[in-house]
């Protein structure tokens, strides 16, 4: 039987909004990227766009691997189990983190002050640890929890072989860790592509107004994970990425949303209205304040122009320095010379990596 359509809603021409306009609500028409060539700024969102209240990063509690390298010659990377000493530190960072939400909350006058939203790697050891953090709140607390593959670690090349992994991982010192890949593995580069993809999806979910601005987003992943977020977050340079060091285990790297009038969310990138806090900063040793927050090209192009440790050590020719920089009128950056030597020590030799001789 066929049925006789509706009318529309809406007079001939008009289009109906896709749903009711509220505060929790974007505006899709302010959505896309519009560049202001007045203030060099961008449209991303509407005034009323909801973010959470903090993304929290947490590299899993201690695993058998972590005490004994020769565990992933025998078990799957993904089957490797946290320690009693894992479960005992993911229970105490849930602990930790329920306070710092509870903090400042009348739970009184809203019972339900606040959520928190899971997204875990699919190991074993993540997500041991998420269930020991989540343990630290309420049932009706927990909005949600989703795995995503893309937070899992770097494969390092199924089961592994003890002395050539050794060797393999002193080679990637010497070659750079950003860019090493391992055989029939993957590469820190690898590794950002598909946390770029990642990223990509939890911001549009943000964008989308998924969470409310109470909500804590907990993402439990691994350590060279973890900073390869951060990196693509925050737009470090690869040369930014090579000097930090993993957190130690279970320790929560916190990004918390930025307040004050100074923040447009009509104009403002959602990432752009998170810095890590001083306690991560600290956790993250060689990170900087500089690195704490968003970096926009037209702000720092300098940054991402300037020779890294690991150029340097490779050769230099080509001094980038502000001071020695010419930039002509049609934006061209001209060095001070295509020829002679920045004084630093230069390796002429090539690669002459030895695996026997050369330490971590």
């Amino acid at each position: 039987v066929l049925r006789k359509r509706p009318p529309p809603s809406s007079p001939p021409g008009v289009n109906p909004p896709p749903f009711p306009a509220s505060a929790n609500t974007i505006s899709l028409a302010s959505a896309s990227k519009v560049m202001d060539r007045s203030n060099k700024s961008y449209e991303y969102g509407a005034p009323t766009r909801t973010l959470p209240k903090r993304i929290i990063l947490v590299r899993h509690g201690e695993s058998y691997g972590n005490v004994d390298e020769s565990e992933y010659t025998r078990t799957p990377d993904s089957q490797i189990r946290l320690t009693s000493n894992g479960h005992a530190q993911a229970t105490e960072t849930g602990r930790q983190l329920r306070g710092l939400f509870d903090k400042g909350q009348d739970a009184a006058a809203a019972p339900d002050p606040y959520q928190v939203f899971f997204y875990i790697s699919p190991y074993r050891r993540s997500k041991e640890s998420a269930l020991g953090i989540a343990r630290a709140f309420d049932k009706r607390q927990i909005l949600g929890v989703r795995e995503e593959p893309q937070l899992r670690e770097q494969d390092f090349g199924n089961f592994q072989d003890l002395y050539k992994k050794k060797a393999e991982k002193r080679e990637r010192q010497y070659f750079g860790r950003f860019f090493y890949r391992f055989p029939n593995g993957e590469s820190g580069a690898d590794v950002y592509d598909r946390i770029t993809i990642f990223e990509d999806h939890m911001v549009r979910d943000i964008d989308a107004g998924r969470f409310s601005e109470d909500t804590n987003m907990v993402l439990c992943t691994h350590g060279l994970t973890l900073r390869l977020f951060l990196m693509r977050w925050f737009h470090w340079t690869v040369a930014e990425y090579e000097r930090i060091a993993n957190p130690a285990n279970s320790t929560p790297i916190i990004l918390e949303r930025i307040e004050g009038p100074h923040v447009n969310r009509g104009t403002f990138h959602t990432k752009e209205c998170y810095r890590l806090s001083d306690e991560s900063l600290t956790a993250l040793r060689g990170c900087t304040q500089d690195m704490a927050t968003m970096i926009l090209p037209e702000h720092c192009w300098e940054r991402a122009l300037a020779l890294s440790e690991e150029e340097v050590k490779w050769g230099s020719q080509v001094d980038v320095s502000r001071d020695s920089m010419d930039v002509g009128a049609g934006g061209d950056v001209r060095g001070s010379g295509d020829s002679g030597d920045s004084g630093a020590a230069v390796n002429k030799d090539g690669c002459n990596f030895d695996p026997e001789k050369s330490s971590c």
